[in-house]
């Protein structure tokens, strides 16, 4: 037997034991794991599967998942532009319900308007929005069905990938929006600028694994959802969009069944989770795509003001 076939079948017999090991460890872990937790019997409680976000118990999202998808391991068949697309000097904000503005977000809209120095502000609403709607890209058949909060959710990602421009929440503002556009059309490989993310704790809950921890790690390279600048048609916003449709495709069916009923969709049997369809669909694509994103620590929404 030559050095080298000797070495190859060591080799082999050490992945084998390796492997061994690993299974036998894993059997070790459920044993003992079966032995803390079994009970005598055993019925499923949906409470200890939800994940409350809010004091008053409202708003919940799922402790774990059972459908395992990484949306981040398919990438946009869209190729971007040599000469990438312009970044048109529009703010979009939006109200999605019938429901009239409170006095906050009025005061906050006017705010914006003294601010946007000259850049057009657009206010889409259920009278205005066939307006933006483009034709051959109608609204997914399931907006209707959505909470008003998850509608602008919704528009948000539709705007931006359509349109481009600037999204932002309606509240009061530290900072001068114009300066997103100045960064973005100062550098022609930058697909999106905006205000960082708060911290750590204000990211969604569901990552696990690696990607949680780099998401927790480099918080502040990812877009504050609220307010950002993209350009349109880019990998970045396609790739956000399409998940966006995805996750909706799944949802349509039981939102047609139990539709909200309220703005923030807090019904007991309102399907889609509070994050489902901008945190957790943009925040991971920020770290994808981070060597064409830029976060900006001098514009952000004035916390200490009130804006509901």
């Amino acid at each position: 037997m030559t050095s080298r076939s000797l070495s190859q079948r060591i080799a082999g017999r050490l992945r084998h034991y390796r492997t061994r090991w690993r299974q036998t460890s894993r059997r070790v872990a459920f044993a003992t794991e079966r032995t803390l937790h079994r009970r005598d019997s055993y019925s499923y409680d949906a409470e200890r599967h939800k994940l409350y976000l809010d004091p008053g118990r409202t708003l919940h999202a799922p402790r774990a998942s059972t459908f395992g998808v990484d949306h981040l391991l398919h990438p946009s068949a869209a190729t971007h532009q040599h000469s990438p697309a312009e970044v048109p000097a529009q703010i979009f904000v939006a109200w999605t319900g019938g429901n009239p503005m409170s006095e906050n977000r009025t005061r906050a809209l006017t705010q914006l308007r003294e601010i946007a120095d000259g850049i057009p502000v657009h206010l889409v609403t259920p009278r205005t929005i066939d307006d933006y709607v483009l034709p051959g890209h109608p609204l997914h058949q399931a907006y209707e069905h959505l909470s008003l909060v998850h509608r602008s959710d919704y528009l948000r990602a539709y705007l931006l990938r359509h349109h481009g421009g600037i999204y932002m929440d309606l509240k009061p503002v530290i900072g001068q929006p114009r300066d997103l556009l100045l960064r973005l059309t100062s550098d022609n490989s930058l697909w999106a600028a905006g205000a960082q993310e708060i911290g750590p704790d204000n990211l969604a809950s569901n990552p696990f694994g690696p990607l949680g921890r780099d998401e927790r790690v480099y918080f502040d390279r990812i877009l504050q959802q609220a307010l950002l600048a993209c350009r349109p048609d880019t990998p970045l916003v396609v790739e956000w969009f399409r998940e966006v449709e995805r996750r909706l495709d799944y949802f349509a069916d039981l939102l047609e069944e139990y539709p909200a009923k309220t703005p923030r969709g807090i019904e007991e049997n309102y399907p889609v989770p509070w994050h489902a369809l901008l945190a957790e669909v943009l925040a991971p694509l920020c770290l994808k795509h981070a060597a064409h994103i830029e976060t900006l620590p001098s514009i952000t929404f004035d916390f200490s003001a009130e804006y509901y």
